[in-house]
């Protein structure tokens, strides 16, 4: 047997050893790829914000957030509109979620409240006041 037919029938013993090994490893068993849980819907209107651009909604949009986290959490959903706003708390386990054509605004300088900070320093909301949320899709 001259060296490469030795090589080359070492290298096939190997191949039939070390493939059908391979193949016995791989599980049989089905993979199962979970769905992304879906956050339950908190729609503002349905807690009494208009979104027509007149009232202020800010009442409402605390309701729904409260809502949201009360239920262990959830997602806030604003419809097309303009929701007239001033300060808000977001709640832990809570998204916002903005529709296309959908703006908090507000430019009331009332409408926002000074709040103390968890450092105990009290915070300007109203420099938010020319920053306006809109949807990222249009």
């Amino acid at each position: 047997m001259n060296r490469r037919a030795f090589f080359k029938s070492i290298a096939l013993l190997a191949f039939a050893i070390i493939v059908p090994y391979g193949l016995s490893q791989t599980s049989t068993e089905p993979v199962i790829h979970a769905e992304p849980q879906r956050l339950p819907v908190f729609n503002v209107r349905d807690y009494g914000a208009t979104g027509e651009g007149k009232a202020l909604d800010t009442s409402a949009i605390s309701v729904a957030i409260k809502a949201a986290s009360s239920a262990g959490g959830g997602r806030v959903l604003f419809p097309p509109g303009t929701y007239l706003t001033g300060t808000f708390e977001l709640l832990s386990n809570v998204q916002l979620e903005l529709m296309a054509g959908a703006i908090l605004d507000s430019r009331n300088v009332a409408d926002y409240e000074e709040r103390l900070s968890r450092q105990g320093k009290i915070t300007e909301d109203s420099q938010c006041l020319h920053t306006h949320c809109r949807a990222a899709h249009s």
